[in-house]
């Protein structure tokens, strides 16, 4: 079952990676979903490919938390219009923390549950930003259009449900039964934030065309 999960999330990984590439992308909120979906499809093949081969891939996802909230971050500054003076103190602070919880708790050879739980706290923290400011006041009569909405949703859904997630996994490392079970939430979590984006990418296409 855990094989079959990774199959299928690799292949809505892809798909969505394609999509994002086929779509043109016209806005800078746009061209910085797909700079994420492209890179995520990229590494997931190849940490697929060195997990079937029994290579280990865990710098991967070190890579993949840094990358991820650089692109993020400038995603959400761009739709949260944050000034740009404070674009170089935010990532510097931000590689503070990462560089200081990987040299205190963490290395290339462990799951990286610490460095994980900070991004997560960082991009759902910035979804919840965009809700409050959607609420109070709305840039569209229907948000639900809006692809911006369902791609925010997206990132919410997945950051906001593996939060606590590998830091749980961390200590059933050695029960491979029950950290089995673990990764095929994280990859069921995986699936859904895919199948939104995907749809995020399809609402954009209809405002294209409109």
């Amino acid at each position: 079952m855990p094989k079959l999960i990774i199959i299928i999330t690799n292949l809505f990984l892809i798909l969505l990676g394609i999509i994002s590439v086929v779509i043109p992308a016209k806005n800078l909120n746009i061209k910085l979903v797909r700079m994420y979906c492209v890179f995520n499809a990229l590494v997931g093949i190849i940490t697929t490919i060195l997990f079937i081969f029994k290579i280990p891939n865990l710098i991967f996802l070190f890579l993949i938390i840094w990358v991820e909230v650089i692109i993020l971050y400038f995603f959400f500054k761009d739709i949260l219009n944050l000034k740009k003076k404070h674009d170089l103190w935010v990532l510097l602070i931000v590689f503070l923390v990462f560089g200081s919880v990987f040299y205190t708790y963490e290395s290339f050879k462990i799951l990286p549950s610490y460095s994980r739980f900070i991004e997560c706290i960082f991009i759902f923290l910035l979804s919840l930003i965009y809700y409050h400011n959607e609420l109070e006041n709305p840039k569209s009569g229907f948000i639900h259009k809006n692809p911006v909405f369902w791609f925010v949703t997206g990132f919410f859904l997945y950051y906001g449900g593996t939060m606590f997630l590998l830091l749980f996994a961390k200590y059933f490392t050695g029960d491979k039964i029950r950290f089995a079970e673990i990764w095929t939430v994280y990859n069921l979590l995986n699936i859904l934030e895919y199948i939104v984006l995907i749809y995020g990418f399809i609402c954009y296409r209809r405002t294209l065309k409109a």
